[in-house]
Formats: structure tokens, C-alpha cells, sequence
């Protein structure tokens, strides 16, 4: 009886999560915001000594018709002004991008001029995937799960680890919302001690999920939110707990410490 609950449990998590309704990366108002810290030994700003500090933003535009797809614009605004940086479109669980510039400042892993798989959200735990959105592109799917933004949004998400060296710390990819460096994964080609950092994705002003929410992603064991009465736990041997004292649990399919 024991074994048939945990396969129930298992089989329920599994369809809670192929549930969750895909969300649209390419929405009105959506950007993802980002930080550029530049050496400068004449300032001290945000409490950053030897630091400027640029704020810069690659948003969702027009709708447009581009290479026989519906796309909507990508913008960047921010250290080199306003410019058309990419056109995007989103089918069956996959984002495509097709990149037009090549800033070195904020270099992309992918060609230029031609269409990328951005993101797959349709891929399976344990399969080898190649997206985009990450300078190692051969990745094992080390878990699904599902998540909440801050609008309380159900989201899938993807963790992958390095094919090559698995100890690697894991990138995080998040269905309609990108990954944990932002739209995607970028590395600094400028040798003069700089670099930009992921703040946050957002509807218009307001934070749908930040570089804090990808980091909480990144434990196998996360604390329990404090409202239980709306919540149902189970114990490591799959029965249901009413009022859960402290220790390990089974929440949302993913294990919870409980102080």
C-alpha cells in the first residue's frame, strides 16, 4: 500500500507539472533588467568603491513581420542608446530569437543573423538539450519542477547541469520568464575589469521575478512558506501531514525543511 501512495504521488506531481499553463516570454511590457558596473577609481557609487554603475534593459516591442513569423521586437535600451538588438517568437514550448547586433559589452552565444532555439520548455529530466540562452550548450536536464512568480503565476521550470562537468553550478531556465543571467546567459568580452549582473524580469515597473527568486531555485531542500493551513505536506514515506512539525517534507513535489 505504502509503494502504490509514493507512485500516486509521484504520477500526481508529474501531471501537476505538464499541467502548468505555458507562459509567453514576448509579452507586452515584458524586459529584463540589468546592471553594468564599469572600473572607476576617481568614484565611489551604491556603495560599489572604484565603480560606475549603468542601468540598461532589453524589452518586448512591436508586433512585426519578419522571415515569414509573427515576431515582436527586442529592444536595448541602455549604455549604447536605443536599438533594435533582436526579433523573437515564441511556438509549441520553444523560443526562438534571431539576434541583429553583437555588442561586445554584452556578447550573446549565439550566431548572429539567424534563427536560434532560445529556450525548449518541451524537454525531458535526463535528456541532453541545446539551447541558446547558455554559453554551454550541451546540457543534461537535471530537473523539472514548477514555480511561482510573484504574481503568484505557476511557471515551469528547467535546471541544467554542464555535461561535461557536472559540479558545475547549475543555470536555471524559468517558462516565460527566461533564465537566471536574464533573457539568456552572457559573457563579458571587455578586459578592463567590467561586467553586467541579471536584476530582475518585469511586467512594465513591476518585478515578475528577480535574480533572488532564480537563486532560491538553486537548493535541493528550500524553507516552507509560512502560511501551511493552504498547503498540503507530506512525510518521506508519502502520507499526508495535517500540521507538520519540524523536519523534511514533500511539497509541490520538491522537499521542504520545516524549522
Amino acid at each position: 500500500m505504502r509503494k502504490i501512495c509514493l507512485f500516486w504521488l509521484l504520477l500526481t506531481s508529474i501531471s501537476a507539472i505538464s499541467q502548468v499553463k505555458a507562459q509567453k516570454m514576448f509579452a507586452e511590457g515584458r524586459n529584463w533588467r540589468y546592471e553594468h558596473l564599469e572600473p572607476d577609481n576617481q568614484r565611489e557609487e551604491d556603495g560599489k568603491e572604484g565603480y560606475v554603475k549603468s542601468d540598461f534593459v532589453l524589452k518586448v516591442g512591436d508586433n512585426v513581420s519578419f522571415d515569414g513569423h509573427n515576431c515582436r521586437e527586442i529592444i536595448s535600451d541602455g549604455m549604447d542608446g536605443r536599438e533594435l538588438y533582436a526579433y523573437g517568437y515564441e511556438e509549441n514550448g520553444k523560443v526562438m530569437l534571431y539576434a541583429l547586433i553583437d555588442n561586445p559589452a554584452f556578447y550573446a552565444p549565439f550566431p548572429m543573423e539567424q534563427w536560434v532555439t532560445l529556450y525548449d520548455f518541451n524537454v525531458q529530466k535526463g535528456s541532453h538539450c541545446q539551447m541558446g540562452a547558455f554559453v554551454c550548450n550541451d546540457m543534461i536536464v537535471s530537473e523539472v519542477g514548477q514555480t511561482e512568480d510573484r504574481n503568484h503565476e505557476s511557471h515551469r521550470f528547467l535546471a541544467l547541469s554542464d555535461a561535461r562537468i557536472p559540479a558545475w553550478p547549475k543555470r536555471y531556465a524559468v517558462d516565460g520568464v527566461g533564465s537566471s543571467f536574464g533573457l539568456f546567459e552572457f559573457a563579458n568580452l571587455i578586459d578592463d575589469g567590467s561586467y553586467s549582473r541579471f536584476v530582475g524580469c518585469y511586467d512594465g515597473e513591476s518585478c515578475l521575478f528577480s535574480a533572488e527568486d532564480f537563486k532560491a531555485l538553486s537548493t535541493d531542500i528550500g524553507t516552507a512558506d509560512t502560511i501551511m493551513d493552504k498547503t498540503i505536506f507530506y512525510d518521506l514515506q508519502g502520507s499526508p501531514v495535517t500540521t507538520p512539525t519540524q523536519g523534511i517534507y514533500i511539497q509541490n513535489g520538491k522537499k521542504v525543511l520545516i524549522k
